[in-house]
């Protein structure tokens, strides 16, 4: 027995005696309620043993849930991942586990036999021939795959889903839940019956259904978050993940997981779809190794990229693209004015207690970001001006500029916190922060602020910003419009300009310095002399 306690060093295996009465559905692999020193805990059923000496073991109280719903190959899994990551098993189980109704109820097993046959039969869009056999034959697929531009998501999903299908299940791993709610609308209509989404907003007895029903060993579609990625599945079944090095798809709780590695640790037998705009580094050195393969879809989509030496404005592409379409402005912050600077003398606008001030909104008085505190009638403290220069525009500001030169066009903004909903019966401009972009195509993607983006002081900011910008390359309607604000000659520019979504300097670089995906790294806590007789032992 592998009792759940809350201290990993007491990972150890216990043992219990089954009562005659639990005989039928105490199995290997059931989650069980035992008495665990003076409390009740939860366990799971590894082996039975003979004892004779039975009688000075305690009882199982009860059986949790379906009989026997963690199997031998999936627990190794587990324990690869915990290998890796460290932490404990019950760590990683707790997060697979959803919360287990009193009087759970049964699931209805489907046929799969005729909307089988309808799917196979559908003709290709996206695949290329001379790659048809391999996606949707290869039952130890390992590839990478980035949608081509102008192309609604969803449809590549579902291409590569159908492909997928033809040899078993199929587990669709997301990033966020606005992801989960776009694909889900599509592969729902796709596959009906067959599509199970794993979502952890439901209630308790829903999510418990659609558990049951994704482990069942059944032939199905499975859309799940990142909790998803440790799913029981059959033999020949295929893990797509989307957007891999998005933030989402990391584990904040310790031990810090991640899809991606959860996937890649699966056993042998389970093939790996990696779709995304712009590959992440541990992706690409997989590539670059030859351990995984990059595949290429159909492109077709023809759009016009400019950058701040081009001879278009962005503010004339905004007004070009509104004539056929939405348009998308892309910024790095939300807010109005982040930063200022005294207009006269342009020293940095501070607080009495060392805070930078900020202004909320319009025609809002500037507020510090530490104490909050409101500077009415703000003067520079330097020289006196009362008249403020911003430098940290966020997106509501620019909002406001963009409103100013484009009028008569709606434009809205979206945040994390509040998307925006596009209404389809007129052309609008969105200002959108990073991840709240609409799920549609736009006649002109316009990108701001990339110099502060791509400059950022985090271990991944490049990569971040790449995938971003091809990301919404990617939703550029044939023909459009594209403006990166970045010189010409700079790298990342020129990246683009080749739609070179794999660069070797990249990981070159993080070689040399010692850095992921070629060294990983940990994060050690405690005292201070603790700390220092540890380091002394490495």
């Amino acid at each position: 027995m592998l009792v759940e306690t809350p201290v990993s060093f007491l990972e150890q295996i216990y043992t219990y005696r089954v009562p005659a009465d639990l005989a039928d559905t105490a199995i290997v692999g059931s989650l069980v309620k035992i008495e665990f020193g003076h409390t009740v805990t939860r366990g799971l059923i590894l082996r039975f043993v003979t004892d004779k000496e039975s009688r000075k073991h305690k009882d199982l109280l009860a059986v949790i849930g379906d009989a026997g719903m963690i199997d031998k190959n999936h627990l190794a899994h587990f324990q690869k991942v915990r290998d890796r990551f460290g932490g404990n098993l019950w760590s990683l189980l707790n997060t697979y586990l959803p919360p287990i109704p009193a009087k759970p109820k049964r699931i209805i097993q489907v046929s799969t036999s005729y909307v089988f046959k309808k799917i196979i039969g559908q003709e290709l869009q996206f695949v290329k021939k001379e790659d048809y056999a391999k996606i949707a034959d290869d039952p130890s697929l390992k590839c990478a795959i980035s949608p081509p531009a102008g192309v609604a998501k969803f449809k590549i999903l579902v291409e590569l889903a159908k492909l997928r299908f033809n040899l078993g299940s199929v587990l669709i791993l997301v990033s966020d839940f606005r992801e989960f709610d776009y694909y889900k609308e599509h592969l729902a209509d796709e596959f009906k019956s067959l599509f199970v989404a794993l979502d952890t907003r439901a209630d308790r007895n829903a999510r418990y259904q659609s558990f049951l029903a994704a482990n069942s060993g059944q032939q199905v579609v499975i859309l799940a978050n990142r909790s998803g990625a440790f799913t029981k599945l059959p033999s020949n079944s295929t893990v797509i993940v989307v957007n891999d090095n998005d933030p989402s798809h990391y584990e904040q709780r310790s031990p810090g997981w991640n899809t991606r590695d959860v996937t890649l640790l699966r056993p042998n037998g389970t093939s790996f779809i990696f779709l995304n705009s712009y590959h992440s580094l541990e992706i690409n050195r997989l590539i670059s190794i030859g351990w995984m393969e990059r595949l290429t879809l159909a492109e077709s989509n023809k759009c016009n990229i400019h950058n701040i030496d081009s001879a278009n404005s962005y503010i004339s592409l905004i007004k070009r693209g509104i004539k056929t379409g939405n348009v998308l402005v892309s910024v790095a912050e939300k807010g109005y004015a982040n930063v200022f600077l005294c207009s006269k003398c342009k020293n940095t606008a501070r607080c009495d207690c060392g805070g930078k001030l900020r202004i909320e909104k319009q025609n809002a008085a500037p507020a510090c970001y530490l104490c909050t505190k409101i500077a009415n009638h703000w003067r520079c403290d330097h020289c006196g001006n009362a008249s403020p220069f911003v430098i940290g525009k966020g997106v509501d500001r620019t909002a406001e500029e963009i409103g100013k030169a484009a009028p008569g066009i709606k434009v809205m903004t979206s945040k994390r916190d509040q998307v925006a909903v596009l209404d389809p019966s007129q052309n609008q401009i969105v200002i959108a922060t990073r991840g709240s972009e609409p799920f549609t195509l736009y006649s002109a993607v316009i990108l701001l602020d990339c110099e502060r983006i791509y400059n950022q002081a985090t271990l991944r900011a490049e990569e971040e910003a790449k995938h971003l910008w091809f990301d919404l390359l990617s939703r550029v309607k044939d023909g459009g419009d594209y403006y990166l604000s970045l010189p010409n000659n700079h790298p990342a520019t020129q990246q683009v300009l080749r739609r070179q979504i794999f660069n070797t300097d990249d990981l070159i670089a993080r070689e040399q310095s010692h850095l992921p995906p070629f060294y990983r790294t940990a994060t050690i806590k405690g005292e201070s002399s603790e700390l220092a007789k540890f380091a002394e032992n490495l």
